[in-house]
């Protein structure tokens, strides 16, 4: 195809849309497989440019591909700098800014968004962008991915039934609930956490624990401070810049206590629904994919843990490797990988351990899309 010549690739597939191709993708230098392989997962992806690549064995037998070599094809494109990839509630996504960079905002053609997918980790989007266009302003990479910074940036919303649940799991909660609202602003507050890829699951069970859940973080906002204050506002409670924190710490409560609450309600729910998968005794150590996209203490972390599986490892043990632990362990769980704490201590000594990787484990070998003759 002449590289001056637009052309639209539509594969009779009901989750793949219709595709632009722009003159400039033909200067990625790109293998034939693998552009065809990037064009197919833009056709998954929404207007935002996220989307979910797990497909099944006959899935990717259309594509003349097994899982495997699907996969092994996708983080070969992450290598190249195209996609980022990254893994939520035991699901893999990628995002491209290709798509709001090429694809059509009006006409037949456009796409829709869909809030329901989550949103790609901050660090994967800065990495991308400086890497595909040597974007490395935060300003600039909001405008092309502003639901990993939890912004909205049209009027659409996820479904209200959904962001309702959250407002009612807290109104019926407060002392007059006939006096709260469901208003724009609120409707706003949960919004952005639902875009920033939190479930309303884990959103409602952030405000059980917070009014209900015997834990020194829970009752201090219940009142139990120095100044006799209570923090339970719903704007407080779901602050963007400290969700992250916070379901790591509600990770870490449930796991002992769930059964303490009611069997039906949001925190028992959640840890239902959270993945169990152990991890693989053949899963060693960190892998140079895996290690490619963490820093030093993240990795020594991981190491560590993986090597000691259900044994885990100790708070004073972490220390050595970086003061700061409990951060790196956060970043970590932002990351894709659930660690939890197994075992604590009248002294704040308590256990760490990893409950499971990521959902797609980078390969060490070289990633081949297709087979060489």
């Amino acid at each position: 195809m002449p590289q001056n010549i637009a052309g639209a690739l539509t594969i009779r597939r009901k989750k793949v849309k219709a595709t632009v191709i722009p003159p400039e993708f033909w200067n990625y230098n790109l293998s034939l497989p693998h552009s065809a392989l990037l064009i197919y997962l833009i056709g998954m992806m929404d207007k935002d440019g996220i989307g979910c690549i797990d497909i099944t064995a006959q899935e990717a037998a259309k594509l003349n591909l097994n899982t495997n070599r699907f996969v092994r094809g996708v983080r070969q494109l992450e290598t190249l700098g195209f996609v980022a990839v990254y893994s939520w509630n035991n699901k893999a996504y990628a995002w491209t800014p290709l798509v709001t960079k090429t694809q059509p905002t009006k006409g037949t053609l456009r796409r829709g968004r869909d809030n329901t997918l989550p949103a790609p980790p901050i660090d994967k989007v800065m990495r991308l962008l400086k890497s595909l266009y040597n974007i490395d302003s935060i300003k600039e990479a909001k405008k092309l991915c502003p639901r990993a910074w939890g912004i909205k940036r049209t009027p659409e919303t996820v479904t209200v039934p959904e962001i309702r649940s959250v407002f009612e799991e807290w109104q019926k909660r407060q002392r007059r609930p006939s006096l709260c609202i469901f208003n724009s602003p609120t409707e706003n507050i949960i919004n952005r956490c639902v875009l920033a890829g939190y479930s309303s699951v884990q959103l409602r069970s952030i405000i059980e624990f917070a009014y209900e859940a015997d834990h020194p973080i829970a009752r201090y906002w219940r009142g139990e401070n120095d100044r006799n204050q209570k923090y339970l506002g719903l704007e407080f409670l779901l602050r963007m810049s400290k969700i992250t924190d916070r379901i790591s710490i509600l990770d870490d409560y449930i796991d002992f206590h769930h059964d303490k609450h009611d069997p039906n309600g949001p925190i028992a729910l959640y840890y239902r629904e959270r993945a169990q998968t152990p991890v693989s005794e053949n899963d060693s150590a960190v892998s140079h994919s895996e290690a490619a996209n963490l820093n030093r203490q993240q990795t020594q972390i991981l190491s560590l843990l993986i090597k000691r599986g259900s044994e885990g490892v100790w708070t004073q043990e972490l220390a050595k490797v970086a003061l700061k632990y409990s951060a790196r362990i956060s970043e970590l769980r932002a990351l894709g990988y659930s660690i939890s704490v197994v075992e604590r201590t009248e002294h704040g000594n308590n256990r760490y351990a990893l409950r499971s990787r990521k959902t797609i484990n980078p390969s060490q070998e070289k990633l081949e899309l297709v087979k060489s003759k």
